[in-house]
């Protein structure tokens, strides 16, 4: 009989499952359990994939990873939204060239350093590659230039103006290419419209 074939007739045999075995190993600061632990850490990612895979297991593995998704962007996207990072601006137009200039680059700085899953996700929503040439790949901008930035046109005590500081009335842009920006209504909106038309025009540039 095979040493696996022991362990699991044994485990039968006294009524242990595979997950009081796991967690027991996981939870354990017994020395003696440091090997078993770093090697279910290592393997985590192919046991996840093999549970996937398995036809009983499937559903509930891609529910429980689809929720664990849903709670990190939410997360993500809750921090990203606060005043702190810059973002939380009135600013209701945006005008092409603004758009496809250094202050949309500064914005996709910030997202992708503040919540790189949700910035993966939108990657993957408009299905542009990891590495398609574009201007992303260079290094980022440091946090303290695009708060420094970004704060020339942003906070709560700025009045309803457009992206350039001028007053939205009579002479309110309508660039048919800020439509998204404008009709967001709150700044985890604006956020995302701002990503949506960075990575289309980015898409653009790939093709």
């Amino acid at each position: 009989m095979s040493a696996i074939n022991t362990i699991i007739k044994y485990m039968q045999e006294n009524n242990i499952s595979i997950l009081k075995l796991t967690e027991e190993i996981l939870k354990s600061t017994n020395p003696e359990y440091k090997k078993l632990h770093q090697s279910l850490a290592s393997e985590a990612t192919s046991i996840c994939v093999n549970f996937y895979q398995d036809s009983l297991a499937h559903d509930a593995v891609k529910s429980w990873a689809m929720l664990a998704v849903i709670r990190t962007m939410e997360k993500e996207l809750e921090e990203l939204s606060h005043q702190s990072h810059g973002l939380h601006f009135r600013a209701t137009t945006a005008t092409s060239e603004q758009l496809e200039g250094s202050f949309v680059q500064e914005i996709a700085g910030k997202i992708c350093a503040v919540a790189p899953n949700l910035w993966m996700l939108v990657r993957a929503a408009l299905q542009v590659p990891v590495n398609n040439g574009s201007n992303m790949n260079v290094d980022l901008p440091e946090f303290g230039e695009i708060e420094r930035d970004l704060g020339k046109i942003g906070g709560d005590d700025m009045c309803d103006v457009d992206l350039e500081g001028h007053v939205n009335e009579a002479e309110r842009m309508e660039d048919l290419d800020s439509r998204p920006v404008r009709d967001a209504v709150n700044p985890k909106e604006k956020i995302l419209a701002l990503a949506n038309i960075y990575y289309a025009a980015e898409c653009k540039h790939a093709v």
